[in-house]
């Protein structure tokens, strides 16, 4: 099994849409790590063999991954998609209003009036 520090799956697996948009395996877990995310619950741990049919920094040698960096030594494909990976932004939903809220007046932005 492998269990990682945080909980990026969601963000991850968007990744390696991004890297292979027609791996079946990364629609499949994604869809799965949405509703597990709607839920409150847990995507971890996985396993080794799952994280090599979807997770594109264990797929170095393989054509689409490849295809996608530009790259053809496994070493130069991985170093790619480190720099790709630093710069991909997981499309972030807006907050709703009581949110926001919340977060203000946690943020010390909301209070009495003063006269």
């Amino acid at each position: 099994k492998v269990f990682c520090g945080h909980e990026h799956t969601l963000g991850n697996l968007e990744f390696a849409q991004k890297v292979e948009p027609g791996n079946d395996h990364v629609r499949a877990k994604l869809s799965w790590a949405k509703k597990r995310d709607e839920d409150d619950l847990p995507t971890v741990p996985s396993t080794l063999s799952e994280e090599l049919l979807y997770n594109p920094f264990l797929r170095v040698a393989e054509e689409p991954v490849r295809k996608f960096t530009g790259k053809a030594a496994p070493a130069e494909v991985l170093e790619a998609l480190c720099k790709e990976r630093a710069s991909f932004q997981r499309a972030a939903e807006p907050l709703q209003p009581q949110a926001r809220a919340l977060l203000a007046l946690q943020w010390g932005l909301l209070g009495t009036p003063r006269q």
